[in-house]
């Protein structure tokens, strides 16, 4: 089955614009995981960020989010803007790992607190908790 041009173009502009509303999400990528808080601070403030990305736009390689990034290098504000804008403390990478396993394994117990305050008013807090124990205990 051949596509006619008509359909061919119809599907690059749907690929450019995809690509572009992503655009965003992957600066907050690199952003965070150059440590530039600034930068991740202005593209969060941005009314056109896509939020819907912020747990799905993930790197490559590992799948980690931004938060997950944040978590890896220890970075208590980065982790706590991203908890502003919403960022999901139990979004995984593509290991399964979420926020309190990375956190956990990189020795970042002062992030654990912001965490497990975010589970508990999400109302997971005691599950993740016990959880905590097992994998930090």
């Amino acid at each position: 089955m051949t596509s006619s041009p008509d359909s061919a173009a119809e599907s690059m502009e749907t690929d450019e614009s995809s690509s572009s509303s992503r655009w965003p999400a992957q600066q907050l990528l690199k952003a965070v995981r150059c440590g530039d808080a600034s930068a991740a601070r202005r593209l969060l403030r941005r009314r056109d960020f896509p939020r819907q990305l912020l747990d799905t736009e993930a790197e490559a390689d590992s799948g980690a989010t931004a938060l997950l990034l944040a978590c890896q290098a220890g970075r208590l504000d980065l982790l706590l803007l991203l908890l502003r804008h919403g960022a999901s403390v139990r979004a995984c990478d593509r290991f399964g790992w979420d926020a309190l396993n990375i956190a956990c394994w990189y020795q970042q117990s002062h992030l654990l607190p912001p965490l497990l305050a975010r589970l508990s008013s999400e109302g997971a807090g005691d599950e993740m908790g016990r959880k905590l124990e097992r994998r930090c205990g």
